[in-house]
């Protein structure tokens, strides 16, 4: 199926592929297999790894391009200044590790094995007012807390809340997402102006600002 979304592009990697992954603070290697692609975009792949030894699994993120790099490294700057704040929130995907420095640039994400919020759409029918609040009260406190802390996503949308193995939803996906120069923007009706990515998002969820090339600002995300 990913396959078929992209029939020209060449994959980066095989199915048993050997990624060997370092993490500086820990000082320690380890070896992964790629076992299948479980997501393909205009930016990059997502591949499913398992550990060789303790057969744990994680999902790898690896950027297709020189703007898929760019990507790739707001995401990781995000993430990573948000895990110094919530090291484990419940609500949102946590980032394990990253490669940065050489070739090939990966993140290093939990495997979330339970698809999307808008696959699930697709698979039920209507929700009642009371299903949706409750579904969505903690995709909006997970929010919360991240814009209070300076980092707005500005690509929610159903295809970015994953659901893990309980059916819990999780924020994923940083991609275009941004490391506001003041936390106290946030709560101004005023837009700052230093760290923006023009053009990107997803049509019928970009806010009208975004959708403008305007600066960042919480309210994208609403």
């Amino acid at each position: 199926f990913y396959r078929g979304l992209l029939p020209n592009r060449r994959l980066q990697f095989h199915d048993h592929a050997i990624i060997e992954h370092e993490d500086l603070q820990l000082q320690s290697k380890s070896s992964w297999e790629l076992l299948k692609l479980i997501g393909l975009g205009g930016f990059g792949e997502v591949w499913l790894g398992m550990h060789s030894v303790t057969g744990e699994q994680r999902a790898f993120k690896f950027c297709q391009d020189a703007l898929g790099e760019v990507l790739l490294k707001k995401e990781a700057k995000a993430l990573m200044h948000l895990q110094q704040i919530l090291p484990q929130h419940p609500n949102i995907v946590r980032l394990y590790g990253v490669e940065l420095a050489k070739s090939p640039l990966y993140l290093m994400f939990e495997y979330v094995p339970n698809g999307t919020l808008e696959s699930l759409m697709r698979g039920r029918g209507a929700w009642s007012w009371e299903e949706a609040r409750q579904f969505c009260t903690p995709i909006w406190q997970a929010l919360a807390i991240v814009h209070k802390h300076g980092i707005v996503h500005r690509d929610l949308k159903p295809g970015n809340i994953f659901l893990d193995g309980n059916g819990r939803p999780k924020i994923g996906d940083f991609g275009i997402g941004k490391v506001l120069t003041q936390q106290q923007n946030l709560t101004k009706q005023v837009r700052t102006g230093t760290f923006t990515t023009r053009g990107f998002g997803s049509a019928g969820y970009a806010s009208i600002e975004q959708r403008e090339g305007k600066d960042s600002h919480a309210s994208d995300d609403v």
